[in-house]
């Protein structure tokens, strides 16, 4: 009797000759460490331009910041409205916000990172995110 032909479908493992989207997703990031990652300027003039390059992207993944997140570089949109947004869950915001705003308004106390170096008394106690070469 002869065997039924099979197909090698399930037989075989796969294998990919090439690499997967997470590593040229790291090794471009590793190769260009300096170049700008994201270019934010909300009314097109130079001295508004807000870069940031990709390590600091990658300290912002490391911060739980996903690509829902809303990131503000600068002032584009008021950030008692942003937090009013019951979806938004983290903020990239400059020191000199934080002062104005009352710690209470926060629905989670990581919500906004900034530089932890220049935060005022009142946030002292608040766990946040150093971000250097963000701040002005």
């Amino acid at each position: 009797m002869d065997s039924v032909p099979r197909t090698a479908r399930g037989n075989r493992r796969r294998r990919s000759g090439s690499p997967l989207y997470g590593q040229l997703l790291t090794a471009t990031v590793e190769s260009a460490a300096d170049v700008i990652a994201i270019r934010f300027n909300p009314i097109g003039e130079p001295g508004d331009q807000r870069e940031i390059t990709p390590l600091a992207v990658l300290e912002l993944v490391a911060a739980g910041m996903a690509g829902a997140s809303i990131v503000l570089p600068d002032n584009a949109i008021d950030l008692d409205t942003a937090l009013a947004e019951e979806w938004v869950t983290h903020l990239l915001a400059e020191p000199a916000w934080l002062a104005d705003l009352d710690p209470g308004a926060l629905p989670d106390p990581r919500a906004v990172v900034a530089d932890a170096g220049t935060v005022p008394e009142q946030w002292r106690s608040i766990p946040l995110v150093a971000l250097p070469g963000l701040a002005r």
